[in-house]
């Protein structure tokens, strides 16, 4: 997927930390380990499309937000906003997440 347009929040709007639980944890339990690379994580991501899925052609730009924790003092709050082209075939039903893991309530 290509990026458009891209903005990655830093640090907690209320303490300040640069530290989310997510990406700790990625970090000790899958970079540290060296079952992967070193990559962008976080708990929660929200898809929304940016035009009518029904009036787009084989791709539609998606604003794809991504939500965690601050690992300080446990703020949630938006750590990166995104725009992807995304397939019409890959759209996600509403509530269910970009990704959301199968076995969860609310998952099929």
């Amino acid at each position: 997927m290509e990026k458009k347009f891209s903005i990655e929040f830093k640090q907690c709007p209320l303490c300040g930390c640069p530290d989310t639980t997510c990406r700790l944890a990625y970090k000790e339990e899958v970079v540290d380990k060296g079952k992967g690379p070193d990559a962008f994580a976080s708990t929660e991501k929200k898809a929304t499309p940016l035009i009518d899925p029904r009036k787009a052609t084989l791709t539609l730009p998606v604003l794809v937000e991504s939500y965690d924790n601050c690992a300080k003092c446990g703020f949630r709050y938006c750590t990166k906003s995104e725009v992807v082209d995304g397939k019409i075939g890959g759209m996600v039903p509403p509530g269910r997440g970009f990704g959301s893991p199968q076995g969860f309530p609310g998952n099929s």
